[in-house]
């Protein structure tokens, strides 16, 4: 296989010697894709602006036996709105490593990928910390990964929902979810969740929702993602550092 075009999302970036770039992109037809920019580090490469977090491009790879080559690079997006506000950089950081941690490389995903773009221009535009919330319960979904909420996952009632489960991948009744370490939810929680995980990027709902349910609804998505990645994310950690 010879040079060969890729419609892309840079992921993830990380400094590979003195001058260059290893990248994750997630493109539209082969998924991920882990690829070594030489010279990007350079402010005069070709390279530089493109191999940057949230840039949307088109790029030319040649195939390599460990890592792919980008030979060339055309931006379609940058998202500089993005880039330019530390708290929907932080978010958008947040986004980007759920789909890295959560997607395998070379999986084709043609619709999580448009669904990236649609998000990341929400991002610029509406509350990030729900579109970073809808967007993490989403790939879980698109994953298959999405837990039980519609009925407890011990002794299967669909009523007295209290409490939800990571371990067990869903929610639980009264009775049965009585341990510490399960996070509390309520009806408009499970509401909330469900109508995120049906929200269509292109045309969004506006959203009406109490800071509590938001609050219960982050916990539980959290808790859940640190179960199913069996680590913690590390962009959680400046999300915390921008709130302050």
């Amino acid at each position: 296989m010879g040079r060969y075009q890729a419609e892309a999302v840079v992921v993830s970036v990380k400094d590979w010697g003195e001058s260059d770039r290893l990248v994750m992109l997630f493109s539209r037809d082969m998924g991920k894709i882990s690829a070594l920019a030489y010279g990007a580090k350079r402010p005069r490469s070709q390279l530089a602006g493109g191999m940057q977090l949230f840039s949307h491009v088109e790029v030319s790879l040649l195939p390599g036996k460990v890592f792919e080559q980008v030979k060339q690079c055309e931006i379609k997006n940058s998202f500089r709105n993005i880039k330019e506000d530390l708290s929907r950089m932080a978010y958008g950081m947040f986004m980007l490593e759920v789909l890295n941690e959560l997607c395998p490389e070379r999986q084709p995903e043609s619709e999580l990928f448009d669904k990236l773009l649609a998000a990341l221009t929400l991002l610029g535009r509406k509350n990030p910390r729900l579109v970073a919330l809808a967007w993490a319960w989403q790939v879980l979904g698109e994953m298959g990964l999405s837990p039980r909420l519609d009925y407890c996952v011990f002794c299967g009632k669909d009523s007295e929902i209290a409490r939800f489960d990571s371990r067990s991948g869903g929610c639980c009744c009264q009775t049965c979810g009585n341990e510490n370490n399960m996070v509390m939810i309520n009806a408009e929680t499970i509401l909330f969740l469900q109508v995120l995980s049906r929200l269509d990027w292109m045309s969004p709902p506006e959203f009406k929702i109490t800071g509590s349910t938001l609050v219960q609804a982050e916990r539980l998505v959290l808790d859940y993602l640190i179960h199913c990645l069996d680590k913690p994310l590390k962009s959680t950690e400046f999300i915390r550092q921008v709130g302050r």
